[in-house]
């Protein structure tokens, strides 16, 4: 039976979740006279738009002729982009306890643009990257 992932795998998933929470760190952190909210909704776009793109790439690679070393290679980008960068990158949870608190504040619209930004803005830029990776290879 093969094993769900290698070693190598788990250290390009590791490598990449924390450079990307390094990265999103330091966008929260460091970005003057903008509100937490708006920086966490952009890497969420950002994070979901590249995931799309490494995601379209790796289906046009995997649909090639078997190659195993192709296929070694296309794993570990999704593991240490896909998964391990980008889930680094963005954040639901910090989007979630946000949405929280806005609705905790009374403050409706903004829990609804702020919310509709993140599901539709994410998941279009996904789509988008995904279908734009996948015709240019």
């Amino acid at each position: 039976m093969k094993p769900m992932f290698t070693s190598n795998q788990f250290v390009l998933v590791a490598g990449g979740s924390a450079l990307g929470a390094v990265v999103r760190w330091l966008a929260t952190g460091s970005v003057l006279n903008f509100s937490d909210r708006w920086i966490v909704v952009a890497l969420n776009i950002v994070g979901s738009l590249l995931l799309g793109a490494v995601l379209g790439w790796a289906t046009v690679r995997r649909s090639e002729p078997p190659d195993q070393d192709r296929y070694a290679y296309t794993d570990r980008v999704v593991a240490g982009v896909g998964t391990g960068f980008c889930g680094g990158l963005t954040s639901f949870s910090t989007f979630a306890v946000d949405i929280a608190g806005l609705l905790r504040s009374d403050m409706y619209l903004t829990a609804l643009v702020t919310s509709s930004l993140t599901v539709v803005g994410a998941t279009a830029v996904a789509a988008v990257g995904f279908f734009l990776a996948k015709s240019s290879v």
